[in-house]
């Protein structure tokens, strides 16, 4: 009998044991789907809306090619690098894009490896990598020192851009809806919990800002059913100063530059405005 039994525990650990093994090595599979929701098609380019552009390619790591659009107005009046969320590619971005070149601002959107016209495949340290190139190539080829530099992060994008600002501090930092790390955000969806355990993702957006000097503004709609507005609350509770939040009444998640546009530009291009370019050696 306690053979049986012996017997029986031993099928039962090794099943469990079994199931784990499974958990561990599926879940970082299974999870990439869901982080990284990239599109390769761009249906338009900001020429179909009357905004000149180019179209640069800025080299990444181990061969990888980014696709970047480069808009700049007569007279800028200030300067920013555009992170994009986790869904799409450029394309999507046409309608802000003119928005802010209508504006008078500067802007280099790129899309991370994987998204778009850029080749390669999207992971979480492959998007800090795509950034730092960015940076790089901004401050190589278009970085006026008469204009203050700002890093713009929309969603996932907002833990991209707080990485290339810990590594290149801009002037001034924009994260718009934006969350203090996976974890953190993983705690708004009960289902997902179980598997935090078995999850290699980190985007610790909060880690990566610790002892920034730059100013910060966050946006966030208190409608946002994808990244709850207590998530941006939290990341700007764990900053130090100086920052800023404007919730955006009404607004949802892909939404808030629609909801009260003309205060979202007076937001957003007053603080870029007010940013004084640090001086470069």
């Amino acid at each position: 009998m306690w053979l049986a039994i012996v017997f029986l525990a031993g099928l039962i650990l090794g099943a469990v044991t079994c199931f784990f093994l499974i958990l561990w090595y599926a879940i970082p599979h299974m999870e990439r789907f869901y982080v990284f929701r990239p599109s390769r098609d761009i249906l338009k380019t900001p020429a179909d809306y009357g905004i000149p552009y180019d179209q640069c390619f800025i080299e990444s790591d181990e061969g990888v090619r980014l696709c970047a659009w480069h808009l700049r107005p007569d007279n800028p009046v200030g300067s920013l690098i555009y992170f994009h969320g986790n869904g799409g590619n450029l394309g999507i971005l046409n309608e802000i894009l003119a928005m802010l070149y209508r504006q008078r601002l500067q802007v280099l959107a790129v899309d991370y490896r994987g998204y778009g016209w850029s080749t390669g495949a999207p992971s979480e340290q492959g998007l800090y990598t795509d950034a730092i190139a960015t940076v790089d190539y901004f401050n190589a080829n278009f970085r006026d020192p008469k204009l203050g530099l700002v890093y713009w992060g929309r969603s996932l994008g907002s833990c991209v851009a707080a990485y290339a600002a810990r590594t290149s501090p801009p002037d001034g930092l924009i994260l718009e809806t934006a969350f203090p790390s996976k974890s953190s955000l993983l705690e708004h969806y009960p289902h997902l919990r179980p598997f935090k355990p078995f999850s290699r993702y980190r985007f610790n957006t909060a880690e990566y800002l610790e002892g920034h000097q730059f100013p910060v503004l966050i946006l966030h709609g208190d409608k946002d059913r994808t990244v709850p507005l207590k998530q941006g609350q939290e990341l700007y509770t764990a900053l130090s100063q100086p920052k800023e939040f404007w919730c955006v009444r009404g607004g949802g998640h892909v939404d808030i530059h629609m909801v009260d546009t003309e205060r979202y530009l007076q937001k957003t291009v007053g603080f870029i405005e007010s940013m004084k370019p640090a001086v470069i050696h």
